[in-house]
């Protein structure tokens, strides 16, 4: 089985409706039908379309999922979801904001039973979601609302805590910076408000924590920008996403004794000692849930939320840049985090 960043390095451009290669075992499924979508309201989708009898989900989202983005993360949660419970799976990636809703329309008309999409098209779920009672919308970091919309949320404090709390106590310039690919999404301001607090907790000598949202969009444009955060004096950067942490991990390794956190996957494993650690989240299990949820017929204004507690947020592999004292006083800090006592 290929890894995320196998994927990345082979994919090129992928094609629309193939499964996520790299990310489960099973054979790609095949592109849903949308031709019937495109020229129906949705209205006349909600009274076509039949009832879900088959256990299918299906992901769509707008970025390309080539550049090792979060929506690849989310997208490859969702199939290995789907492989471990035995649901069929399909997605849509690269659609502009035109093709977003024919797309779900077309997964509607095939019977999809869960369509999944990040936090930026959760508008778009709660415009579709009332006219199709039949089927189940689930929105990553999302705060829809509605009788068949399910959110999967993280505890955003908790994941901005335990970047900020690292970054103060590995920094030794007094600069560390949360690197975001989206400052305009709400998840990320208040990971980044929570990271900021955290740094200047464990270590009041900090001179400036702040945040970057980098223009570029893929892993060269993020590591041109990671250059000009390291010459201006920072030393430790939070990657809020894996895109991120792979620019800067190329930007790191002309630099000493500078650092970067990785987030959503434990990143040790795939680069060198310049990432020190990582901020692990595990969408897959939560995904796992949201599906649990529709085959029991219980969803709806529920929000399943990843934290320290469930286990669906963790601390990932230290790198050999972190000697022992600093991670013993990490994982203590870790331990605040999770019992609400840190801040």
């Amino acid at each position: 089985m290929l890894n995320r960043r196998q994927f990345v390095k082979i994919a090129g451009a992928g094609v629309l409706g193939l499964g996520l290669v790299g990310c489960g075992n099973n054979a790609a499924q095949e592109a849903p039908n949308i031709e019937a979508a495109e020229t129906s309201s949705t209205t006349e989708a909600a009274t076509t379309a039949p009832e879900p009898t088959e256990r299918k989900v299906a992901f769509v989202c707008s970025t390309d999922l080539t550049d090792h983005n979060t929506d690849l993360e989310l997208g490859c949660a969702v199939e290995d979801a789907a492989n471990e419970l035995g649901w069929s799976t399909d997605y849509q990636y690269g659609l502009g904001s035109d093709e977003v809703e024919k797309t779900i329309l077309g997964y509607i008309a095939d019977g999809y039973g869960l369509i999944c999409v990040p936090e930026y098209l959760g508008y778009i779920v709660e415009d579709v979601a009332p006219d199709n009672p039949n089927t189940v919308f689930c929105v990553f970091e999302g705060s829809a609302e509605g009788q068949n919309i399910m959110s999967i949320s993280t505890d955003r404090t908790q994941v901005g805590q335990l970047g900020g709390s690292l970054a103060g106590l590995l920094t030794k310039t007094g600069f560390v910076e949360i690197v975001g690919q989206s400052h305009s999404l709400p998840s990320f301001q208040e990971r980044a408000d929570a990271f900021c607090d955290a740094a200047r907790k464990v270590n009041p000598s900090i001179d400036t924590a702040s945040y970057l949202d980098y223009a570029g969009k893929n892993e060269n444009a993020v590591s041109q920008g990671a250059n000009g955060i390291l010459n201006a004096g920072y030393d430790v950067l939070f990657c809020d996403n894996p895109c991120v942490t792979c620019g800067a991990a190329l930007a790191l390794d002309s630099y000493d004794d500078c650092f970067a956190i990785g987030s959503i996957e434990d990143c040790g494993q795939y680069y060198g000692a310049k990432i020190a650690c990582s901020v692990v989240i595990d969408y897959k299990g939560m995904v796992e849930q949201a599906m649990k949820s529709v085959e029991a017929g219980k969803y709806g204004n529920e929000v399943i939320e990843g934290n320290l507690a469930n286990g669906f947020i963790k601390i990932g592999s230290f790198s050999s840049s972190v000697d022992a004292s600093v991670q013993e006083k990490y994982l203590s800090i870790v331990d605040q985090i999770k019992a609400g006592t840190f801040m």
